[in-house]
């Protein structure tokens, strides 16, 4: 295991010493400090205790026995507290908990000061005891009153976190409805809470001597003061987060009285939670200062029985009392989150998470550092404790901040040291506590130990007697360094073992074993050679052991084997008895008889040698000649053997070696040349035996006899059935056999040159048969009678006939039909086809042609064997027409015919349509408007516009121009074309003729052209949607119509509107209505520069209607007034002017006047206009009828609401529904726009319009009539229906009634009626209704990632498609509207798409990436991707999104496309002169450095002598591929050859060179 790199060994000094290098831990780091010891020693008459006391009946249940000391029986408060109350300092009870904890602290100095007294003598223990009984049951009174304060504030302690997180939501609630108020008065800082006058209000000054919890904010902290007039006296202020809080302030108290370091004991510092005194060892701290730990003095207030001082109850009570007040009231502040408990186990890390040491020497001092950072979203503290192990220590830690407080993500370094004393291995942790627990950081020295490599124990095997084995093993180090001897075992221990190995060597019985001493180190991966010798001099097994002993003193034992023993061969021959009278060996141990064989075959007979030995021996087989004697001889005597050279028996193996404990087979062979009888001896003898000259270990006799060959051929006939075509070669097999046991050897003799065999000669084993052909060059046709004869050694002949029949030669054409497809009249068209001779010998062809228009490049030839030849036909058709049918002949020994097919055509071109209609255009305006050419026809077409001077029928004072006068369309094509035309004066377009020119066409196409040029027009109209203005207003109110002049023309005027004898004075103050907002002319200006100000100037200017009318009716005697504004004005372009008609009355009637609009040199237009002034007798419950909310879609929804009349007389109520609009113009004007009922001749009597007007449809119907009594009610209907595409939301629309009287009721006059008249009185009725939105979820199947590479995007190996679905939640059908951005698209091509799906249905789309070439094959970005050069990658992305929905959604899309990197190692290759006809070869290497594979492929740019091999495949991602050159020259001349390799995203060029020679010297002597 390797140390981490993060936190290095580092050598200090190999003579520091552990207190040089060693610090105090500074407590305010964080770190730990030296305190006291904890063991308070126990009151006189206690005994104590050896084990830690159970818990008794009066220890509370939340009361841990750890918490009871060891040295007495009294609790622990101080453990308790720090366990129960872990964060007291960070809430509202750290005050409490600061007192508990003195009191504490004061009671353990009480008992010490008990410790120190002299001790009583006996006569004195009788009255001692009672009173240390005394005083214990005041202490477990006192104890128990501390049990039940403690369970009192755990409760408050909870009941008061409870409170606080209320405040907290009434905070955050607060900050919510203040939020839009504060962004409107003050957007940039927030303003200080100024003072109040209710006397409940949150006053600071009254706790300012209160020990409030430090979590709490105060409204002065949480808003930021005002700034000064004066900023040169503004103090600089200490940041908030560096100030002080009063829990660190107590803490630099505390270093500031630390007492100095102990010696057996260390402490946590009061900056941690959970605090435990632990006991360490002596040897592992610094030794002790004569300082020691100063007493703690009590201060006010003093301690009560009950634990706490009178003042501390009332001041605590005070405190209550004032945070119940604080609960009350709302403040924009938030908890401290440090005041929270710890949410996770791992507050902190360590890194690295483990410490090692390795490769040290005594005396070397090691050193590395290790950080513990914080891993929390708040500020925590840690404290690290140092190992126990004498030789690691811990230094100081090194804070990010002075408190000793880690932020999050920070962290607090320490350094650590290893000061070793010996070579062995060593283990330790350091404990890291914090707030939520502790973990260990393990440190481990681990020094690489020798480890030598060698086989034990060390066998040196099998040895003859006499003879002697060297061995030599290699002994290798796999681990650390080292020095190494080899010591006999009855030497060690030596005082000085270097005397007994003088000689480097040492030798134990039969084994000598060199070198013995190792004086060079032997380091990591190095080998030593180790030579043992055995050379044993009886037979037995030998075993000796040594010692091996390393620097370090480790030894080990090797034991050192060996064994001796004598030759021992058998032989195993399958024994031949003899026969009376037969010839034999008499002095041959073994006989081998072989079976009778034919000349030139041969037998095989085995026999073993066996080696009984465990060594290897070597043999050697010898040939001798035999002496043979009869049968019946029995006196003969042994002589020398001659060798036998000529003997036709042989072994396969004459020497060798036999394995231990081994058999070896041998072969013999009997191979005669010629007939008759055999005999030899072999002999089998051992070699290289020590202490012997030859070693015999047997004789074998070997006997055999030669006989003669018989053969035959099967079928001994052969007749080939069918025609075999003239000039083949047919080729048949037959079978020979060799019916003997020798070999057969033939040879057949050759008739003529029509039929063979091959092969013509050969050897066939005995008792086998071979396959053999017979080869008939058929050439002359006709039948065919051969006969062949085969010629055996040592046998008779062997005959064969051959039968067959040869046909003449024939041709082919390899397609029946010539496709010309379609040609354009004039042009050309050239097709191939292909005449070939499969037969070897030649064959004459002809072609004959029946169509005038077709030519072929041949007319007629002659076919050489197996040629075949290219044909063209080219169709130059010069009128319109279909060519098809038989129309060309290839004659030949057989005649072929070739059907033609094809259609020759011109070209069509017409505009898409025959007339266009521009409509209106202005005098001295540019218009544009665009005509569409279409080419209908099969072939291409070029076109030409024909200008205006070629044209005879432009109208007068027109000009024109085209976008693009000529150009050239495909088959099928559309081309739009964009004219742009000017008039200099009015006219209407007459014959107005586009015409545009086809190339090779027989007429042009047209195109007609409709519209005028216009002069200046107006258009004026009513809000009323008639040609008159009716005003209705009660007496005393104002009245106001609307009055629209709009410009149909592109040229700018004026207008001027006044009535002619209703002429009212403008008044010269502002009034603004809901019909109107007028502003004089004198104060429009001011208006202007005041209308962006408060509303209190707006309330200023604002008039009474009254105040209103009387500056209107100043001069005016007729009882009604009228104004127009504005007045007068300027209409630009196309622009539409509202005028206002306001009208004004003191007196009750109906009045008529006309309304005279001027517009440039126009002639005026009047406008008739009409003023009733009425009121309404009809009245209802309520004017707004609410039929509530409803999903859209929905049926019909019907309410009736009750209706009077109030009136005296009878009375019929005409209804109309109008829209929000409708009923604004109602307001405005006095006029209901309305319809005539299909029946209706004229107005009824009471109908406002004397014109149909049709007006804007509503969802509420209504009864169009109502006739009442007097003083009648009657209930009115009102259905609600749906209309098509309804959009959701608020829907209102008004009902209004017309009233009217009989004849009776009516007044009389010719200017006004008295309370009814031609329009009576009218009311009004609010309906209302809401409609909601439709609602859709979005959900992805597949992720929108497209992650690919260029390869597989080029040969269409990727993912094309991601789906999501889209899903109706809503209750109704309804669609969607979906748009998704470039470079992706909806369904594989659309960028917009509309969805309709049926309630709670679903349905599945996809995206598709959209990649253009550039990108792909060019590395070329634009603007939907963009390429990085360091990932050398083609991204983009895009968003998918809903339009119309309340919610809409949005998915993003992302494409990321890897492009491979590869280098070729050079563009240039030089063979240099190379040998004629030799092959040289060059290594050229393509390195693909990407993460994607890539095709490749080698591409000559022209012919020559270069080849490269491989010439394509895949370059896998990764991989570096050779491949190589080759190169072969056949002149003396110099060579060049360039090369392209393709990749898929780019090409190189590479070059080669080379000459030729005939100079040897140059030849390859490698190929």
């Amino acid at each position: 295991m390797s140390i981490s790199d993060d936190a290095p060994n580092m050598v200090v000094s190999g003579e520091t010493t552990l207190t040089e290098t060693l610090r105090m831990i500074s407590p305010a780091a964080g770190g730990q400090r030296k305190k006291t010891p904890s063991n308070t020693p126990s009151r006189p008459g206690s005994k104590k205790s050896a084990r830690k006391p159970k818990a008794t009946a009066s220890t509370p249940a939340f009361v841990s026995t750890s918490f009871i000391k060891e040295d007495d029986d009294l609790l622990n408060i101080a453990g308790i507290f720090q366990s129960i109350f872990p964060d007291l300092s960070e809430n509202s009870l750290g005050e409490k908990r600061k007192i508990l904890l003195k009191q504490a602290e004061t009671y353990d100095q009480l008992k010490k000061v008990d410790k120190k007294k002299p001790k009583k003598s006996a006569k004195d223990s009788a009255i001692t005891q009672n009173i240390i009984e005394n005083d214990v049951e005041t202490d477990e009174e006192w104890r128990r009153e501390m049990l039940e304060y403690l369970r009192n504030a755990t409760k408050e302690y909870e009941e008061h976190e409870q409170n606080l997180t209320r405040a907290e939501q009434y905070i955050t609630e607060a900050r919510g409805r203040a939020a839009a108020s504060e962004k409107r008065n003050r957007p940039n800082k927030l303003t200080p809470i100024q003072d109040s006058v209710l006397p409940n209000y949150f006053d600071e000054n009254a706790f300012a001597g209160a020990h409030l919890p430090n979590s709490i904010l105060l409204p002065s902290q949480f808003y930021p003061p005002e700034p000064e007039q004066d900023e040169t006296k503004i103090p600089k202020n200490t940041p908030k987060y560096l100030e002080g809080t009063q829990n660190s302030k107590a803490n630099a108290k505390s270093r500031r009285n630390l007492p100095n370091v102990g010696d057996s004991y260390e402490y946590e510092s009061q900056l941690s939670s959970d605090y435990r005194p632990s006991p360490v060892k002596r040897s592992q701290r610094l030794k002790p200062e004569t300082k020691e730990r100063p007493v703690v003095p009590m201060t006010e207030p003093s301690v009560t029985c009950r634990g706490l001082s009178r003042n501390d109850e009332e001041e605590h009570r005070r405190l209550a009392n004032q945070v119940k007040k604080m609960q009350q009231e709302q403040f924009d502040f938030l908890k401290n989150p440090r005041s929270e408990a710890p949410v996770r186990d791992d507050l902190f890390v360590a890194d690295p998470p483990e410490i090692y040491f390795r490769q040290w020497e005594v005396g070397m001092v090691l050193e590395t550092t290790v950080e513990v950072r914080n891993q929390d979203k708040v500020t925590r503290t840690c404290t690290v404790l140092p190992p126990e192990h004498p030789a690691f220590h811990l230094g100081l830690g090194r804070y990010p901040s002075k408190d000793g407080r880690i932020g999050p993500g920070l962290s607090v370094s320490y350094r650590v040291q290893f000061m070793p004393e010996t070579l062995s291995d060593e283990n330790t942790t350091l404990e890291v506590r914090h707030q939520a627990g502790s973990f260990k950081i393990p440190i481990r020295a681990i020094r690489d130990k020798p480890v030598l490599e060698f086989p034990q124990p060390i066998d040196t095997g099998f040895c003859l007697v006499n003879g002697s084995l060297e061995q030599s093993i290699m002994v290798k180090n796999k681990g650390g360094v080292g020095r190494f001897c080899l010591v006999k075992k009855s030497d060690w221990p030596s005082a000085n073992y270097r005397q007994s190995l003088q000689a480097n060597y040492h030798t134990l019985g039969p084994f000598t074993i060199m070198p013995v001493m190792w004086l060079d180190e032997l380091a990591k991966g190095q080998s030593k050679e180790l030579r043992v010798l055995f050379a044993p001099k009886t037979a037995g097994a030998f075993e000796e052991t040594l010692l091996l002993t390393c620097d370090n003193c480790q030894t080990k034992e090797i034991t050192i084997k060996g064994v001796a023993e004598e030759v021992n061969v058998k032989v195993f021959v399958d024994s031949h008895e003899r026969k009376i009278g037969e010839l034999f060996d008499p002095f041959s141990t073994d006989r081998i008889k072989f079976q009778d064989i034919n000349p030139r075959s041969s037998s095989t007979v085995t026999f073993e040698i066996e080696n009984d030995c465990n060594l290897p021996l070597s043999f050697g087989l010898a040939l001798k000649q035999p002496e043979l004697v009869a049968y019946t001889d029995e006196n003969t005597h042994r002589t020398h053997r001659i060798e036998d050279n000529t003997s036709p028996f042989f072994a396969n193996i004459p020497t060798g070696s036999i394995a231990p404990h081994g058999r070896l087979q041998i072969e013999l062979t009997f191979a005669p040349d010629e007939i008759g009888s055999f005999h030899s001896v072999f002999e089998v003898v051992v070699l290289d035996i020590p202490g012997y000259n030859r070693y015999l270990a047997a004789e074998v006799e070997v006997v055999g006899k030669c006989t003669p060959i018989v053969g035959s051929i099967l079928p001994p006939m052969m007749d080939i059935a069918g025609e075999v075509p003239a000039g083949l070669r047919l080729k048949r097999q037959f079978q020979m056999i060799n019916m003997s046991l020798g070999d057969l050897s033939f040879q057949w003799e050759m008739t003529n040159g029509v039929c063979s065999v091959e092969p013509s000669f050969g050897t066939i084993p005995g008792r086998q048969m071979a396959p053999l052909q017979l080869c008939v060059e058929a050439e002359t046709p006709g039948p065919m009678l051969e006969k062949l004869v085969c010629h055996v050694d040592n046998g008779d002949p062997i005959e064969l006939d051959v039968r067959a029949v040869i046909k003449p030669p024939l041709i082919r054409v390899d397609q029946g039909n010539l496709l010309f497809g379609i040609v354009e009249v004039g042009k050309k068209q050239t097709t191939t086809f292909t005449i070939d001779n499969r037969n070897p010998l030649p064959a004459p062809w002809s072609i004959t042609v029946n169509h005038p228009d077709v030519r072929t490049s041949l007319t007629s030839g002659t076919l050489g064997p197996l040629e075949e030849i290219e044909i063209q036909v080219v169709w130059a058709p010069s009128a319109e027409y279909s060519l098809t049918g038989s129309g060309l002949t290839v004659v030949s020994a057989n005649s072929i015919a070739l059907d033609f097919y094809g259609d020759s055509l011109k070209p069509v071109v017409n505009f898409t349509v025959q007339k266009l209609d521009i409509g209106e255009i202005y005098v001295g305006v540019v218009e544009r408007f665009t005509v569409e050419l279409e080419n209908v026809s099969l072939v291409p077409a070029q076109f030409q516009l024909i200008p205006a001077n070629y044209l005879p029928s432009v109208p007068e004072g027109v000009e024109f121009l085209f976008s693009e006068p000529s150009g050239k369309l495909a088959s099928k094509e559309k081309i739009q074309i964009e004219v742009e035309i000017k008039g200099s004066k009015a006219i209407i377009f007459k014959d107005f003729i586009l015409a545009c020119e086809i190339f090779n066409s027989n007429n042009p196409t047209f195109i007609e052209i409709a519209g005028r040029v216009s002069a200046l027009a107006v258009q004026t109209w009513t809000s009323c949607l008639s040609d008159q203005l009716n005003l209705r207003f009660p007496i005393g109110k104002l009245s106001a119509q609307k009055i629209f002049i709009k410009n149909l023309t592109a040229i700018t005027s004026s207008f001027k509107v006044e009535p002619k004898l209703l002429k009212g004075q403008h008044p010269k103050i502002r009034l603004k209505t809901s019909e109107f907002d007028f502003i004089p002319a004198e104060e429009k200006k001011k208006y202007q520069l005041l209308r962006a100000g408060s509303a209190t100037m707006a309330s200023e200017t604002s008039l009474t209607y009254r105040e209103f009318g009387k500056e209107m009716h100043k001069g005016s005697k007729l009882g009604a007034s009228i104004i127009a504004y504005p007045d007068s004005c300027e209409l630009g372009p196309f622009q539409t002017k509202e005028i206002d008609i306001i009208a004004s009355g003191n007196s009750w009637g109906t009045y008529k006047d006309n309304i005279v609009v001027n517009i440039g040199d126009l002639d005026p237009v009047e406008i008739a206009i009409t003023a009733t002034i009425d009121e309404v007798p009809i009245t209802v419950p309520s004017p707004i009828v609410r039929l509530g909310k409803m999903p859209l879609g929905a049926d019909s929804v019907k309410r009736t609401t009750p209706i009077t009349n109030k009136a005296n007389h009878p009375v019929s109520v005409r209804l109309y529904v109008l829209s929000e609009f409708d009923f604004a113009e109602f307001k405005s004007s006095g006029i209901i726009p309305g319809e005539l009922v299909e029946d209706q001749e004229e107005q009824f009597e009471n109908d406002p319009c004397p014109w149909p007007v049709k007006r804007q449809s509503v969802n509420f119907t209504v009864p169009e009539m109502l006739h009442f009594k007097p003083k009648e009610s009657l209930t009115l209907p009102i259905e609600f229906v749906q209309k098509e595409n309804q959009q959701p939301g608020e829907i209102s629309v008004y009902v209004v009634g017309i009233l009217s009287l009989p004849l009776k009721a009516r007044g009389d006059g010719e200017t006004f009626y008295r309370k009814t008249g031609t329009f009576g009185p009218a009311f009004e009725l609010n309906l209302r209704a809401s409609l909601d939105w439709a609602s859709f979820q979005i959900e992805q199947i597949t992720s929108p990632d497209f992650i690919e590479n260029a390869a597989d995007i080029i040969s269409g190996n990727y993912e094309k498609e991601k789906q999501f679905s889209v899903f109706n939640t809503s209750g109704m059908a309804a669609s969607i509207h979906l748009i998704i951005e470039k470079p992706f698209l909806l369904n594989g091509n659309q960028s917009e798409a509309t969805i309709s799906l049926k309630p709670n249905t679903r349905e599945v789309l996809t995206v598709n990436l959209a990649i253009p070439d550039e990108v792909i094959y060019q590395q070329k970005p634009n603007e939907h991707f963009g390429f990085d050069e360091e990932t050398h990658t083609m991204s983009a992305s895009g968003e998918l999104r809903t339009v119309g929905l309340f919610r809409n959604e949005l998915i993003h899309c992302r494409a990321m496309i890897s492009y491979p990197i590869v280098k070729v190692n050079k563009t240039e290759f030089d063979f240099g002169t190379c040998f004629l006809g030799d092959i040289f070869k060059l290594d050229i290497c393509l390195d693909n450095l990407s993460s994607c594979a890539t095709p490749f492929e080698f591409i000559p740019l022209e012919k020559n002598n270069f080849t490269v091999s491989p010439s394509s495949g895949t370059l896998d991602a990764g991989r570096v591929l050779t491949a190589e050159i080759s190169f072969q020259a056949d002149c003396e001349i110099g060579y060049n050859g360039n090369f392209e390799v393709h990749f898929s995203n780019k090409v190189v060029k590479f070059s080669c060179r080379g000459a030729g020679t005939l100079d040897s010297a140059y030849c390859n002597q490698f190929s």
